[in-house]
């Protein structure tokens, strides 16, 4: 049974998402009679696109945690404004309901 390249990587491909590690499907190429040489070949491409796909998603998870340390960053700025903006509805409640005044306001002259 001969493979080609492009079906030795993918059985091997195949075979490393099921868990195995290169040295047993190397050792499980050598079984089915294929020459060394092809299964070095074929494992050094499952290798690298392995590290390819561990790469991509080590990035995707990066983006995660970009956006996610943004909107806690967004989050975090909330309670600040909320707090300063019921203070100020607070005063001009109180000012507009005659409750206090400003008159010393008016006493203060900058020269």
């Amino acid at each position: 049974m001969k493979l080609s390249h492009k079906d030795l990587v993918k059985l091997g491909r195949y075979e490393a998402s099921q868990g195995y590690s290169l040295n047993k499907i190397e050792a499980d190429f050598l079984k089915k009679g294929i020459k060394r040489k092809d299964a070095i070949r074929a494992l050094e491409a499952v290798d690298y696109y392995d590290k390819r796909e561990q790469l991509k998603i080590h990035k995707e998870d990066s983006k995660k945690e970009e956006n996610k340390k943004a909107v806690d960053k967004n989050k975090s700025s909330f309670w600040p404004w909320f707090i300063l903006l019921v203070f100020i509805g607070a005063i001009l409640y109180l000012y507009f309901s005659g409750a206090i005044n400003f008159d010393w306001l008016r006493t203060i002259t900058f020269k």
